[in-house]
């Protein structure tokens, strides 16, 4: 925590990102320039390879906008007479990625998985419209994606099964919330509750977990183990702020 909330202008962090931001974005452009005055390569090749490179160029800006805010937008035809900051970069992240989004195709061939294709661009070109707060631009690019979203293989876009197996991720939430009462009760000291809490590890699957939580001494059926929860949550946030409150102004 103290290491994140240290993190200033003077961080290595921050130069760093910036330096490799921009050395992406200007190795697409040394692709579209390169490709300008190449004589050997097709109108449709020509299409492909331009569709990629600002595909990236415009992931690279759209990760130097969320950092640094008010950015130089680096295409082919900067020069220092003309970098400036500005001018909002928005509207040229979101031309690249609907360039990429254009032309990029649905799949590439099996051998090569790792290109971006008219998905990766929906995708990317929605998460840009998000963070302007451009919703009603962003809803129908993800319903599309979700609906019929594809990988550069081919393979449909689908999430880890696990995810609505069960209530799979209900099972985290309320195993996260019976932790924190055992964790309090064992902290305090309080009589039987490590010993409890062992024999209930030890008794593996044998009964249904809330039965055997619940025999560990912590009712999910009560209020009391999401209180503990919330009550935890309380005392890391205060402990945040009292650091905060201890930087220099």
């Amino acid at each position: 925590m103290e290491k994140w909330i240290s993190l200033t202008a003077t961080n290595s962090a921050i130069p760093q990102k910036w330096k490799v931001l921009y050395a992406g974005a200007n190795r697409c452009n040394d692709v579209l320039k390169t490709m300008a005055v190449a004589t050997d390569i097709t109108a449709d090749k020509e299409l492909l390879i331009e569709a990629q490179a600002r595909f990236l160029r415009g992931f690279y800006h759209f990760e130097l906008k969320k950092v640094f805010k008010n950015i130089p937008y680096a295409d082919e035809n900067l020069t220092l007479d003309n970098t400036d900051n500005t001018v909002d970069a928005w509207p040229k992240i979101e031309a690249d990625l609907q360039f990429a989004v254009t032309n990029l195709p649905d799949s590439w061939s099996a051998g090569e998985p790792g290109r971006a294709n008219v998905w990766a661009a929906k995708a990317m070109l929605a998460k840009v419209y998000m963070y302007e707060g451009k919703l009603d631009l962003a809803y129908p690019i993800l319903t599309d994606v979700i609906a019929n979203g594809k990988t550069a293989k081919g393979d449909k876009y689908a999430l880890n099964p696990h995810f609505y197996s069960n209530f799979y991720v209900y099972q985290y939430a309320t195993s996260i919330a019976a932790s924190s009462l055992f964790a309090e009760a064992i902290l305090k000291g309080e009589p039987g509750a490590r010993d409890r809490y062992l024999t209930m590890l030890k008794s593996g699957g044998s009964d249904y977990p809330y039965e055997l939580v619940k025999k560990a001494g912590v009712d999910l059926a009560t209020p009391a183990p999401y209180e503990a929860l919330v009550a935890r949550m309380n005392r890391i946030m205060d402990e945040i702020e009292a650091i905060l409150a201890k930087r220099p102004k």
